[in-house]
């Protein structure tokens, strides 16, 4: 990409603008609470700031729920939904993931599963840098409450996934 870095700074201000979000909570007889946030970093995706970074233009939607199915068994599922984007369409991607997660607590042990999903679709005009990237997640946990000051606990993640610049730089 003309004039870009070879590298990225992500939290570096570039345009001076401020950004916003949003957000509403509702919680239904301390049962169910649902979450719901809208953020803008209003970003100015065209100008090109000291030193070769492009401000990034981030917008996306943000969507939790969380219901307690009896006093032990919990449900919980996310989902985060928006866009990104740099330069003139030199990155333009957007993206996705949502999960869905079954804690159980009995005493001091807590047992967690989660399955997820997320997904970026490239948009931008550079086939030279394929941004596509899709994939799954399966998460088992245990934590146990040995004092009320420290937790232990094991996990086992497996994650599948495919991203398509890794295939394309032969990674």
């Amino acid at each position: 990409i003309p004039s870009q870095a070879s590298w990225v700074d992500p939290f570096r201000e570039i345009d001076g603008r401020w950004g916003m979000y949003a957000g509403v909570h509702w919680d239904y007889k301390r049962r169910s609470q649902v979450r719901y946030y809208y953020y803008n970093n209003r970003a100015d995706e065209n100008i090109l700031g000291r030193g070769g970074q492009y401000a990034w233009q981030t917008i996306f939607h943000n969507l939790s729920w969380q219901y307690r199915i009896n006093r032990n068994l919990r449900f919980i599922a996310h989902y985060m939904g928006g866009n990104t984007s740099m330069g003139v369409y030199k990155v333009n991607v957007d993206f996705n993931a949502w999960y869905a997660m079954l804690s159980y607590k009995q005493g001091k042990h807590r047992f967690s599963g989660r399955y997820e999903q997320f997904r970026t679709g490239d948009k931008d005009l550079y086939p030279q840098d394929d941004n596509r990237s899709d994939g799954i997640g399966i998460t088992a946990s245990w934590r146990y409450d040995w004092q009320d000051w420290l937790q232990v606990g094991l996990e086992y993640s497996f994650t599948d996934r495919f991203q398509a610049n890794r295939a394309q730089w032969g990674w």
